[in-house]
């Protein structure tokens, strides 16, 4: 029994323990559940926390530019109780279309091994002594840039204290502004003048109350053939703008806008241009015997990386150009070879402004439309009894503002004159006359499409790739026409030392310089896309390089026409950091004021007002575009 009992005892004791154990495992469970059950709470709060801050700071991006539901407005509400006030750069990377293709990885690694002559043998993998492509680069690390002289421009005065964005949804959003008709009637005549207001909003719909965005509103029709112009727009300054059409056509049609780039954008655009002067840089070629180097070029003086700059302004014809000087001692300065566009600098970006660079198309549409009646009354267009495009009062040409025309098909009908010029007497306007054709990529164009469609012979080298960027000339015998195509001189997209030791690209004021003092001559000037990347102070230092030139050949020859295109509206680009439409805006006014004097002996063509009412897409234009433009100069020159 005792041995029984004792073995009743230890069964007794050991599931006494096997209970306890139990029973303290399930206390363990219910605390290990219980503690979950907090760590899930307080890990679900840290979650809704960080998700509510980045979806207010720039992250939610897609719901900017669309409208939003409700909900998401009740929540803004909350958000700007709480979101952090301080500066924050994120090191979020530009745009894959603002850099090289060929990306230079390696020279973020052992950089002392491959700058110099230990470089590649290609300028697109080659490395500098200071790396501003591959990695992001605060100015600071460029150097001390000489003081800018020039006087600032309103617009710069009003945006250079504007705090870097932050929170996307505090910038205008185009979606959730309006266009608003101030007319009481929806019925107009032709003739009217129509009044429209944009009431610019933010993306928590909240009316804005400064200006400066950019904002454009044109006209089109609904049916039919079209026809289009654009509207001038006025800045109220204080978030609504107000927009000044002319009906010029009859029939159903609606007035639309667009808000390509907003007031913190552009605050964006004129702070940086005044902190790195240049978005990009150059590379120029150093090449002796075997001797071979690639360094950084650049219009302004300081090179990063480079503490001894080449200062090639002499051999550019006096207008500034630098390249660092080579690391080899072998090489110096006299053994510059060439410069070519090369890569854009890595700024820094907040997360809400890479967002609003990421977006390749620029055409960013107000959503509300107003539909017009447009009906016949007291004038009509085109009017029978205008005076031809070449009797026009050259000031005429600065002085009107938009719509200067309109689009009747694909055709350009000026509101002041009638151009009678077509494709069977364009020639004829050019009899005897060489046509000098100055300026860009876009200026190619012109010498392409008149090369292409009047059979002009030409005598300089066949163009070997599509992207030709040497001068060129053709003529037509018949009617005794030549025409040239003057290329850009730096910054353009490349250039050389020619044989007599000058960059082989003249500028337009040493052209002009060169004009003879007899024949009749039609020069056009264009400066535009290529300074865009540049402090607009450097573009205001070239227009008023033409002055004395544009003044003197005026006077050395009777003959002379001279013409001056203006910059033109272009909505897609593969790098819209640095491609801005807004600087072209100010480039209208730099022009009008620079050349103030010139405004009754010289013609001004208004591209503009023509890209804006034709919806421009691309930086070059489609070939009916490129032959509207030539009919409207040849209307002005026109040799009767």
């Amino acid at each position: 029994m005792k041995k029984k009992g004792n073995s009743t005892d230890f069964e007794g004791i050991k599931d006494e323990v096997v209970l306890a154990r139990h029973k303290n495992s399930l206390i363990g469970l219910s605390t290990m559940i219980s503690g979950l059950r907090k760590l899930t709470i307080a890990l679900t709060v840290v979650i809704t926390i960080f998700g509510v801050y980045f979806m207010f700071n720039g992250a939610d991006f897609y719901n900017h530019f669309h409208h939003l539901p409700e909900k998401k407005a009740e929540q803004t509400v909350v958000h700007y109780k709480i979101k952090p006030r301080k500066r924050i750069v994120y090191n979020s990377p530009k745009p894959n279309g603002c850099r090289l293709q060929v990306n230079r990885i390696h020279c973020l690694q052992n950089l002392q091994n491959q700058i110099g002559f230990k470089q590649c043998r290609n300028p697109a993998c080659s490395c500098f002594p200071l790396e501003i492509f591959e990695k992001q680069t605060p100015s600071t690390l460029l150097g001390t840039f000489p003081p800018i002289t020039e006087p600032m421009l309103p617009i710069e005065k009003e945006l250079q204290d504007v705090e870097p964005l932050m929170d996307i949804e505090e910038t205008s959003s185009a979606t959730l502004s309006n266009l608003v008709l101030l007319d009481s009637s929806k019925i107009v005549n032709v003739g009217d003048i129509i009044n429209v207001r944009v009431d610019a909003k933010d993306g928590a719909r909240r009316q804005r109350t400064v200006g400066a965005d950019f904002v454009q509103v044109w006209m089109r029709s609904v049916n039919g053939p079209k026809q289009a112009s654009s509207a001038e727009v006025v800045d109220l300054k204080n978030g609504s703008y107000i927009a000044t059409l002319r009906a010029l056509w009859e029939g159903d049609s609606i007035i639309v806008g667009a808000l390509p780039f907003t007031r913190e954008e552009n605050a964006f655009y004129i702070q940086m241009g005044r902190e790195y002067r240049s978005f990009n840089f150059y590379v120029g070629q150093f090449r002796k015997e075997e001797l071979e180097e690639f360094t950084l070029c650049s219009v302004f003086s300081v090179i990063p990386g480079y503490n001894l700059p080449c200062n090639f302004t002499e051999i550019n014809y006096g207008f500034e150009w630098y390249c660092g000087k080579p690391v080899n001692v072998n090489l110096t300065c006299n053994d510059f070879v060439f410069a070519k566009d090369y890569d854009f600098v890595n700024i820094p970006l907040t997360l809400a402004l890479y967002n609003t660079f990421v977006r390749s198309n620029r055409k960013i549409m107000i959503p509300s439309r107003i539909k017009l009646k447009i009906e016949s009354g007291r004038t009509s267009q085109p009017q029978t009894n205008r005076i031809d495009c070449t009797e026009l009062p050259r000031r005429e040409t600065w002085n009107m503002i938009q719509p200067t025309g309109y689009f009747n098909g694909n055709k350009w009908e000026n509101i002041k004159c009638h151009n009678p010029v077509n494709k069977l007497n364009f020639l004829s306007c050019f009899k005897d006359t060489t046509l000098i054709v100055f300026g860009d990529s876009t200026i190619r164009q012109y010498f392409s499409y008149i090369r292409s469609a009047f059979n002009c012979y030409q005598t300089t080298p066949t163009w070997t790739k599509l992207e030709w960027h040497q001068v060129s000339h053709c003529h037509v015998p018949q009617y005794n026409f030549s025409l040239t195509w003057a290329v850009q001189e730096l910054p353009f997209t490349e250039s050389f030392k020619a044989s007599d030791g000058k960059i082989n690209l003249k500028p337009a004021a040493v052209l002009l310089n060169e004009i003879p003092s007899s024949g009749r001559i039609v020069f056009l000037i264009h400066y535009y896309v290529h300074f865009i990347r540049q402090h607009y102070s450097l573009f205001i230092d070239r227009i008023r390089s033409l002055k004395t030139p544009i003044r003197n050949a005026l006077k050395r020859n009777k003959e002379i026409h001279i013409a001056i295109k203006s910059p033109h509206v272009f909505y897609v680009s593969i790098c819209p950091t640095q491609f801005s439409i807004f600087q072209g805006k100010l480039y209208m006014d730099i022009l009008k004021r620079e050349l103030a004097e010139f405004h009754d002996k010289v013609w001004f063509l208004n591209i503009w007002d023509m890209s804006t009412a034709s919806e421009n897409y691309d930086i070059h234009p489609p070939a009916e575009f490129v032959w509207e433009n030539l009919r409207l100069l040849a209307g002005h020159v026109c040799n009767k």
